[in-house]
């Protein structure tokens, strides 16, 4: 045996560095996550509008699959796949360093901005059509779902007032962008006055909340708004349902709004055909860019989707990932930047 064992000694050696390593790159993790194509979402099972008649087709929303820190061997693998999206997490100066717990509520606060956002729209779009269709909603302030770690504010707090103008006055939104500049996705890029006081509902109680540092990459005091709207269903004509939702984010806006639509008018927009696609939408009607669109693009072509509506700010690379697919040609590839454009789109099909 000892014989053996010096004569083999270099060919062991190996073998124990080889086990080594690939428990290593099994196990140990990297600052890494990627993304991979998901599945699909029915929105009618999502929101349930009263006395609305089925669909002859179908208005789904898309979800993709990601895992962060992901181990060695899986971002190897992730290289040489072309329907996988590799993001590096290497912390910078402005990073959102948020614990579990806010990353979920985060994405709740997502979640609900974006059916407020799809309802609302699409009650609005549809009043134009049949005066007797109503949404019963009112604003409520601003709610916060992202923060820099070392901001006043914390992840959903509703901003009512602003040194001393109240949410419900004319002026309120003006008064916020009077001390702060904003960038069109909500997230504060300059500080233009010190010692701004919020007054914020914050665990059912009203508090102040004072900044007491100027916002700058340094002091790390950043953080991104929604609207927050108070909604009510009974008081809505038609009655709509909230189902449960499996999914976090507000990408699912656009269709979330078609679908309500549709339902609400009587209005069969899908003509008989799988419609999908991505977008965020705002109480205006305007769709909003998304993220992982290439896997989406993916996974509605492996779903054998009829339509897909994609973003402006998304198209040039979605467009991309479409036409290198096999068989693309099995669907429609649209590109929307408002409401009205989906709506026009899907008419004349």
């Amino acid at each position: 045996m000892i014989k053996f064992l010096k004569k083999h000694i270099f060919l062991l050696c190996a073998f124990l560095v080889l086990d080594i390593v690939l428990v290593f790159i099994g196990i140990v993790s990297t600052n890494f996550e990627i993304t991979l194509p998901g599945g699909l979402t029915s929105i009618s099972s999502v929101i349930q509008v009263e006395g609305s008649k089925e669909m002859s087709g179908s208005i789904n929303s898309i979800y993709v699959m990601s895992e962060t820190k992901v181990t060695y061997i899986k971002k190897w693998i992730a290289d040489y796949s072309p329907s996988c999206e590799i993001y590096d997490l290497t912390p910078s100066l402005d990073t959102f360093d948020l614990s579990r717990e806010e990353q979920i509520k985060s994405g709740s606060i997502s979640k609900d901005q974006s059916l407020e956002g799809s309802l609302i729209c699409a009650y609005n779009e549809a009043s134009k059509h049949n005066p007797n269709i109503s949404l019963a909603y009112k604003f409520k302030g601003y709610i916060v779902y992202y923060k820099m770690n070392n901001c006043e504010l914390q992840i959903g707090d509703i901003i009512i007032e602003a040194n001393g103008v109240n949410s419900s006055d004319e002026g309120f939104s003006k008064e916020l962008t009077k001390f702060y500049q904003y960038d069109s996705n909500g997230k504060i890029t300059e500080n233009k006055v010190k010692g701004i006081t919020y007054k914020v509902i914050r665990n059912g109680g009203v508090i102040d909340v004072t900044f007491k540092n100027d916002i700058s990459s340094n002091n790390k005091n950043w953080f991104y708004l929604y609207q927050k709207y108070d909604l009510n269903a009974l008081e809505s004509s038609p009655r709509y349902q909230i189902g449960r939702i499996f999914t976090y984010g507000p990408s699912a806006g656009l269709l979330q709004a078609l679908c309500i639509y549709s339902e609400v008018t009587g209005i069969d927009i899908t003509n008989g055909k799988k419609i999908c696609g991505t977008g965020t939408i705002d109480v205006k009607g305007n769709v909003g860019e998304i993220g992982g669109i290439s896997q989406k693009v993916i996974t509605a072509l492996r779903n054998n989707c009829d339509v897909f509506l994609c973003p402006e700010a998304n198209y040039e690379e979605g467009y991309k990932t479409y036409i290198k697919q096999k068989n693309h040609e099995k669907m429609k590839f649209i590109m929307v930047s408002t409401f009205d454009d989906a709506i026009k789109a899907l008419g004349g099909m």
